[in-house]
């Protein structure tokens, strides 16, 4: 889906669009995942170079920010992996922007769980 910024008043405003937004989506990142009582985890990674200035007044912000999620099923004894992402191309040529967003998903992925493993609190 097209995302839409602006109007920027020159290069300069247009790339601090970018830069902002690089900094928003940098701090959503979690350096490692949160693991909850039962041994679920969630984690925000952000998959990105950062803004890459190219020749004049271009620049190019593309990022991908995903959402891990690890469940434990005690029942089958099984991990439970799903990811949902949104990726982002977000571009500025002189003050004129341009953007898209793509959202998706991964399919779930099931693993029997390991012996002994420590996430996994037990009754």
């Amino acid at each position: 889906m097209p995302l839409t910024a602006g109007p920027f008043p020159n290069f300069a405003g247009c790339l601090g669009y970018l830069d902002a937004t690089y900094k928003e989506q940098a701090a959503m990142a979690m350096p490692k995942p949160i693991v909850t009582r039962q041994g679920d985890t969630h984690q925000t990674i952000l998959s990105t170079k950062g803004v890459d200035r190219g020749p004049g007044q271009q620049a190019v912000y593309e990022a991908e920010i995903g959402h891990v999620n690890r469940a434990i099923d005690t029942q089958f004894h099984q991990i439970v992996t799903s990811y949902d992402w949104q990726r982002f191309t977000l571009k500025c040529q002189g003050p004129v922007f341009s953007g898209s967003q793509q959202d998706g998903y991964d399919l779930q992925g099931i693993e029997q769980i390991p012996p002994g493993d420590p996430l996994v609190i037990r009754p």
